[in-house]
Order: C-alpha cells, then structure tokens, then sequence
C-alpha cells in the first residue's frame, strides 16, 4: 500500500487481548474499506489500530466497522449480508481458505509457545555432512557446499575444536548456570492453586506418554512430585510425521502468572541487518528451553499428571507463558557482545554473518568461545555453517539481499488467474 510508519497517529492507549495480554499499537490509520457484489457496492473509512503481532491475518474488522455497514453475519453459511440503495449486498467467504488461514495462525502460537518443531535451515546451495570425530559417523555436521574443498576441510577443524558445544542427546545437555538465567513464574499469591483431574488416554497416546515420560526422566529434566498443589494435565498432539508429541496444558497456570514485558527485537530491523554479508552460519541451539533451570521454588508448580504417577519439571518446558522472553533475555545476555556486529538472534533463531570466509571462521570460533564459556549446546542436525544464503526468521537472506521465502509464496505463485468477476473480487 506503500504506506510508512510515519503515516501512523500516535497511539495513546493500550489493547487488551482475550488472554488478558497488553499490546502497544504502533498508532492508527484511516483507511477506506469497500464490499461489494453483482447487486451493489458500499465504502466506509475504517480507523485501524495497528500492531506488530505475528497472524496469520491481515486486518480483522471490529463490530464497530461492521456495525457501520449493517451488516448480518451467518457464521455457519460463511457469509454476510447488507443493504445499500442498489439492493442486497453478499459477501461470501472460501470455507477453504477461511480453514487454511486459521491452521497459519494456529500454527503460529503452536510455534511461539512450543518451538520443538522448528525444521533445520537448509541453504539453497545444499550442505554437505561432515564428520567431527574421524569415522565416528554419529558426530556429524552440516557445513553448506557453497565453500569450496579447503574452506570445508578449515570450518570442519573449527568446529572439531568445540565438539563439547555441540549435543546428540539429551544426556548431553548439562543446564546453564543458574546465575545467568533461570525461569520464575512470578505466580499471584491472590490466586488459588488448580488441581485438574486425570484424563484419560488410552493406545497410541498411552504409549506415546509412556516413551516421553522416560525420556525426559532418563535426561533429569522432570521428577517425581507428592502432594503437588498445583496439578493439570498432558495434551497429546500429533505430529506432520504421524508421531505423538506430548504438551502439558499450562492454561491454568499461565493466566495467574504476569506477563513478562521484556521486549522482542525487531524482526525487520533484524533482517535488514543480515544484508550484504558474504558468509553466514545458522545455529539451532539443543532444546534450548531445557537448556534453562526452572527457579526451585517455582518447580512443582509446572506439576502434571499422567497414569505413570505425578512429575514436575525441574528445566523450563515449552508451553509457559513467558518462556519465549526469558530465552530471549537469555540470549540477550550470552550474546550482549556480538548482537548487531557479527550476530543477530530472536529467540531460537540465531545467525552468524561475515563478510568473508576468512572472517566466519573469526566469528564462529568468538561464538563457540561464548557457548562453551556459557554451557549452552548446539543441536548439530538443525545447524549449517558456511552458507551463502538461507532461511532467517521468514526471509530468504543472502550477500543479494532480502528475498520472498520461496515456501511462503508457492501458493500464490502458482495460484491460477480468476476467470470470473466474483473470483476476482474475493481476492
């Protein structure tokens, strides 16, 4: 629309979300919307407040515009109608995209809450897996083939040297040290404890918590609870793959716990940032939410049920209300040396940038340096070092510049052209 944050009023108020959560738009806007079909047509100026949130949704219109409109909403047939002076006005909606937009911004707080599903960036050059420990195939790496024999031979020695900052197993991650960070729910003592019930799950799910329970005991990251005040239960999802993925339903939990307000950087001012560096590395830090020690007095109240007996979490799980700011804090504070120069980082996404290779292998070895100093640990299969080009935070980045992610326009790309006027209006 070509429409700047200059254009935007100040905004002098707080949003409040249906969760209780404070947002700050960035200001408002008035902005002409129209609806219109074969039988008429309607505009009204609509003032947008405007707020930097990741949805899966454009605009989203209040009862208020729609009141302006007089307009009728049918939720089950997908439509709306109103009247104008040419007759009776109805706009239809795509149940299918209605249903493909939901799944998007589902998936987004999916994503946000519980990070566990993020796939490794591959770059668009390829990589080539790389041995750490000789003909020990199970150390391995990915280093990108856009470096030729000899850089691959110097940024495979490198990272040799720091084979302790890398994980294959959980039994590999020790836990940072307290002192640098650990999650506090900051639980309001005016709220009473919620003690849930057992669910039932039998089959597929029986077994599924089964097999997660002894992984996560067998890697110290839970342990058995008596007489827990606060208790709820797991909620089992299933996976792209077919798999199970077991989640604890923190509902109850998280809406008597503050908010924490620490901020989140800037996605775009992170990515034009990335522009014109000749040599990146991608990293993908091991469970890194496990990698922080939940705060002792705050451990039982993370208690959950299952047939197996009662657990609580002893590092921070995914699912809790804050847990994204108290990583980002975290990795604010890792990393306070190298954020903007040589580094950029949101939350889990983490890039070195170098102009040259020469350089890269300065930056990795100043990176590796501070996770070993720190006690944080890479998981090897998400990480690629060397790359010219990859995925970072929704964008393709290179020494180019900034690009659509080809996986995020597909669908467009290869959308056919409307043939009909009503198709060309649902756009």
């Amino acid at each position: 629309m070509g429409l700047r944050e200059t254009n935007l009023l100040r905004a002098g108020m707080t949003l409040l979300g249906f969760s209780g959560e404070r947002v700050q738009p960035l200001g408002f806007i008035t902005l002409p919307a129209s609806f219109d079909d074969d039988n008429g047509h309607a505009m009204s100026m609509v003032n947008f407040a405007v707020i930097r949130a990741k949805s899966g949704y454009n605009a989203i219109l209040g009862r208020t515009t729609l009141n302006s409109f007089g307009m009728v909403i049918s939720t089950p047939h997908l439509c709306a109608k109103f009247l104008t002076s040419s007759g009776v006005v109805t706009i239809r909606g795509d149940a299918r995209q209605a249903t493909r937009y939901f799944q998007i911004a589902a998936q987004l707080v999916v994503d946000q809450m519980d990070p566990r599903e993020t796939q490794p960036v591959t770059p668009q050059e390829g990589v080539i897996i790389v041995a750490l420990e000789g003909e020990d195939s199970s150390k391995i790496v990915n280093v990108s083939s856009y470096l030729n024999e000899k850089q691959q031979v110097e940024v495979t020695a490198l990272l040799s040297d720091y084979i302790n900052v890398f994980a294959w197993s959980p039994e590999d991650v020790t836990g940072m040290d307290r002192a640098v960070c650990e999650h506090h729910l900051n639980v309001s003592q005016a709220i009473t404890p919620i003690a849930q019930k057992k669910r039932v799950m039998a089959g597929e799910r029986h077994n599924a918590i089964k097999e997660e329970i002894s992984k996560l005991l067998g890697a110290d990251y839970i342990r058995e609870v008596q007489y827990p005040r606060w208790l709820t239960n797991v909620v089992m999802v299933k996976k792209a793959s077919g798999k199970w993925r077991m989640c604890v339903d923190f509902r109850s939990l998280n809406q008597a716990c503050s908010k924490d307000t620490y901020p989140l950087p800037r996605i775009d001012v992170m990515v034009d940032h990335t522009v014109g560096y000749e040599v990146m590395g991608f990293l993908d830090a091991f469970s890194g939410y496990h990698q922080i020690w939940m705060a002792k007095e705050d451990e039982e109240k993370t208690t959950f049920i299952t047939n197996y007996g009662t657990y609580c979490y002893r590092v921070m799980p995914f699912g809790l209300k804050n847990a994204g700011a108290t990583y980002q804090r975290m990795i604010d504070t890792v990393f306070k040396n190298q954020r903007g120069r040589n580094l950029e980082a949101y939350v889990d996404d983490v890039l070195v940038k170098s102009k040259t290779l020469t350089e890269h292998l300065g930056d990795l070895r100043e990176m590796l340096d501070t996770l070993r100093r720190y006690n944080l640990k890479l998981n090897p299969a998400k990480c690629t070092f060397g790359a010219a080009s990859g995925k970072f935070l929704g964008y393709l980045v290179s020494v180019r510049g900034i690009e659509a992610n080809p996986d995020k326009i597909s669908t467009i790309l290869s959308m056919p052209s409307p043939r009909m006027a009503r198709r060309s209006r649902s756009w």
